[in-house]
């Protein structure tokens, strides 16, 4: 589940505006609690911290990750640990495979959705400038599902969170060493 929250609005408009876009799409209901519960965990948190607010959660049965691409803005991004069915003692018994998701792998995945919204559509904050609220929340609505459709979170791993290797180009002394010692170790 992804939702995307502005935590700046008035307490009128607050119930029904702080979730600004949200997939799969959701009852009202259960977008609210949600971004609540993350507000709270957030501003619980920042008591402690002021610079380093909660980012993730992590429960036996999902995975929940905070990520603040702009001041007063905030993508949540919820995901579910892969269910394992086992027969103990003759009883089917549902274990989670909770080393199944990296913590730091969603939040590149979070980061690397903004960065690539940002640069279709531009900030946040300037897309409810120079329209609306509704056109912040009809732009993400059209960006986010198409994205996170595309996202197969069973082959993400440390290269997605690195965002793929780098090659640089190295001098032919250095290039011929590491080839000479990765040979010599073969």
């Amino acid at each position: 589940r992804f939702f995307g929250s502005i935590t700046t609005w008035t307490e009128d408009d607050r119930s029904t505006r702080s979730c600004c876009s949200s997939f799969p799409t959701t009852t009202q209901g259960n977008k609210l609690s949600l971004v609540g519960l993350s507000e709270a965990l957030v501003n619980f948190t920042r008591t402690f911290s002021r610079d380093r607010p909660c980012e993730t959660v992590r429960t036996m049965k999902q995975c929940q990750v905070m990520f603040e691409p702009e001041p007063d803005y905030w993508f949540i991004m919820s995901v579910d640990h892969p269910q394992c069915t086992k027969v103990v003692k003759g009883e089917e018994v549902v274990t989670y495979d909770e080393l199944f998701l990296n913590e730091s792998v969603l939040h590149a995945v979070l980061r690397h959705a903004y960065d690539t919204f940002r640069f279709f559509n531009g900030t946040l904050a300037s897309i409810v400038e120079r329209h609306s609220p509704a056109s912040l929340r009809e732009a993400m609505d059209v960006f986010f599902p198409p994205y996170l459709l595309a996202l197969d979170f069973s082959s993400l791993d440390l290269f997605e969170a690195l965002d793929g290797i780098r090659f640089v180009p190295v001098a032919r002394d250095a290039f011929l060493h590491a080839t000479h010692c990765v040979h010599r170790i073969e």
